[in-house]
């Protein structure tokens, strides 16, 4: 019986914290980003205040979400990501929360978002405010913008699955995040995301909270070096190099992930 109740209130508050979510990103991206963008008339300072915000929001909201027993979330050796800039941030993903669990921790963080986004009245005063980088323009053009951001020392959020993670055992790498590494020479920090907890997961709805709390434990590990990489492989073609670098990549994480109970 008691399981039951605890299952229960579980499912009730996070729906009602889901709701606010969206209720709270809805008067964001209407009023308070409107705001800023009227006040803040300085395009770099608007985005570096946006993306502050943004994360201490964000911040707020995954505290909220522990106070009220949905969640249990625990960083490890975070701070070496303080004077991370033009760093090229990659993760997993193995939930609907990875890009709110990892901004909440990173503020001066952009990331390449969907087009349908930038049109969504929820969110698309935030990444507007935000300067995210949309997916509508060619290959050639994201990768332009994103080098010019790593370059101004902005850091970059990248999901190299390119959707949520399914099995763990078995995650495949895109190598775009490679190829802009290489043709900037950009370091990469992966960040592991270890997740217990049957909601949030793809085709796993908010109310299986009922069965557990959602644990996670984020890891943030070493820099990986592109140029000591580069160095280490000897003279290859830059095409078999990214795929080279996006296997090691795909292959360091597949450990991480096998050594998770």
């Amino acid at each position: 019986m008691l399981k039951v109740v605890i299952g229960s209130y579980r499912v009730f508050a996070a729906g009602f914290l889901f709701m606010v979510f969206g209720l709270g990103a809805l008067f964001l991206s209407s009023v308070v980003f409107t705001f800023i963008k009227i006040f803040i008339k300085d395009r770099r300072k608007r985005t570096l205040y946006s993306r502050a915000f943004t994360s201490n929001s964000f911040k707020l909201y995954l505290i909220s979400g522990t106070v009220l027993g949905i969640f249990r979330i625990r960083f490890n050796n975070l701070d070496v990501i303080n004077n991370d800039k033009g760093v090229i941030f990659i993760a997993n993903h193995p939930s609907l929360l990875d890009y709110v669990l990892i901004t909440s921790a990173v503020k001066n963080t952009s990331v390449v978002v969907k087009n349908t986004l930038t049109r969504n009245f929820f969110v698309k005063g935030i990444i507007e405010c935000n300067n995210y980088i949309s997916n509508s323009k060619d290959c050639i053009d994201v990768m332009d913008m994103s080098s010019k951001m790593l370059q101004s020392g902005d850091n970059l959020l990248i999901f190299p699955e390119g959707t949520r993670t399914v099995d763990k055992n078995n995650i495949k790498f895109l190598h775009g995040f490679t190829s802009l590494a290489l043709k900037g020479n950009f370091n990469i920090r992966p960040i592991i995301l270890k997740m217990k907890g049957r909601a949030l997961r793809k085709n796993g709805p908010f109310y299986l909270v009922y069965y557990s709390t959602i644990d996670y434990e984020i890891e943030v590990k070493e820099i990986f070096n592109t140029k000591e990489f580069v160095e280490s492989q000897g003279d290859i073609p830059a095409s078999a190099l990214s795929r080279r670098m996006a296997k090691h990549l795909q292959n360091f994480y597949k450990e991480e992930l096998t050594k998770i109970s």
